[in-house]
């Protein structure tokens, strides 16, 4: 990640620092959708945002983005990172990298920043992990995608 984009996420993380987690309007997936729209120019959160508003609803939401479709098939282009590019969990963690970290009934987004993992929950809003916490992808499906910037 070049000095201009990492200035750019620092920046996000600061203005976002007080915003109010809410199912569907700003949590983990969008809290990492927005940082790409921001970025990449893109809408991309749009695609997300909205779409359920409840535990209920993001769990069958959450079923309809099935990371191994994600990758191959018809759902491919349509939940491809724009601006990222897939790599492997054997590539150390870089500032801006992003992650989805397959909780099984949901998904939960994270950033990397300055060798921390960054996400948003209900309890504590803007959150911050150890890389060791998370990077030996100890989630229930062992899928979690990670993206780097192109």
């Amino acid at each position: 990640m070049i000095a201009k984009e990492q200035l750019l996420l620092a920046q996000y993380l600061s203005e976002i620092k007080f915003t109010k987690w809410g199912r569907g309007q700003f949590d983990c997936c969008l809290f990492v959708a927005d940082w790409i729209d921001r970025l990449t120019g893109t809408n991309w959160a749009q695609g997300i945002r909205g779409h359920y508003y409840d535990e209920k609803t993001a769990f069958k939401f959450a079923r309809t983005l099935n990371p191994q479709k994600m990758m191959v098939g018809e759902d491919a282009d349509k939940w491809k990172v724009p601006g990222f590019k897939e790599i492997s969990a054997d590539e150390l963690p870089l500032t801006g990298d992003i992650w989805w970290y397959d909780e099984r009934t949901h998904y939960t987004g994270i950033i990397i920043f300055e060798g921390l993992a960054w996400t948003v929950t209900k309890d504590n809003d803007l959150f911050k992990y150890l890389l060791e916490d998370v990077e030996n992808d100890l989630s229930p499906s062992g899928l979690t995608k990670r993206y780097r910037r192109v």
